[in-house]
């Protein structure tokens, strides 16, 4: 699996979490995400809740051994997941179709939800 693939799924796992606790701010600890337990895997996780911080998709207070702490969806992170495929009639969310993947285990469609989450994104930043 590619970094791109790995990204797309560890950032799924975060924001569907932050999603579900949404407007909470939530502690994001690499425990609550086994899967990236592992010293391989852990770069992954930190690098991918940076970039998330980064590009003002969630914002967090500070980051601690193991995790971060006050992490929640900015409004444009939250704007992008509770939108919906065009037409608007389409009741099923963006945050909801990547949680829907994620029970699924379908990267395929993790990748698409991700994908289009992303674009969503850029557009709003232009």
């Amino acid at each position: 699996m590619n970094n791109i693939v790995e990204f797309n799924i560890c950032a799924a796992k975060i924001l569907n979490y932050l999603y579900l606790k949404f407007p909470l701010e939530a502690t994001v600890e690499i425990t609550d995400f086994p899967d990236y337990e592992q010293d391989e895997k852990s770069e992954l996780f930190y690098a991918t809740v940076e970039y998330m911080n980064n590009e003002g998709f969630i914002k967090y207070s500070f980051s601690q051994y193991g995790g971060y702490s006050n992490v929640v969806l900015t409004a444009q992170g939250l704007f992008v997941l509770n939108s919906r495929d065009e037409p608007a009639t389409e009741a099923v969310t963006l945050g909801v179709k990547l949680g829907e993947s994620l029970k699924e285990n379908n990267e395929e469609s993790i990748n698409q939800v991700m994908h289009e989450l992303l674009k969503r994104f850029i557009s709003l930043k232009s």
